[in-house]
């Protein structure tokens, strides 16, 4: 039990990627061939959905398991959304300092 104890006690950048080396995908990203590629070459579970390139604020995180199981339709991000044939999850905003401990209280 000793790992599992002092994981709780380790800052949350010991686990989690910063967002500055993250494959982000974009409301307008098309979802075709390509961006099947890019995510899976990725190697990430969730990738982050900004509202554009011009405006990188996240508005969700996309499970990549569910998105590779979308019909691929040259459509965007966005009309996947609007038909409910994806869902993006609600974005989780941490520092780097946080540990597991204090986030897992959280919930």
């Amino acid at each position: 039990m000793t790992g599992a104890m002092s994981i709780g006690e380790a800052p949350i950048n010991d686990i989690y990627t910063m967002i500055s080396k993250v494959e982000m995908l974009y409301l307008d990203t098309l979802y075709d061939i390509g961006t099947v590629e890019k995510i899976t070459q990725a190697g990430f579970s969730r990738i982050p959905v900004a509202y554009s390139k011009q405006y990188p604020v996240i508005v969700g995180v996309l499970l990549v398991k569910k998105l590779l199981s979308v019909e691929i339709k040259g459509e965007t991000i966005a009309s996947l959304y609007n038909r409910r044939e994806l869902y993006l999850h609600l974005p989780l905003f941490l520092t780097q300092h946080a540990n597991l401990k204090k986030l897992a209280a959280s919930f």
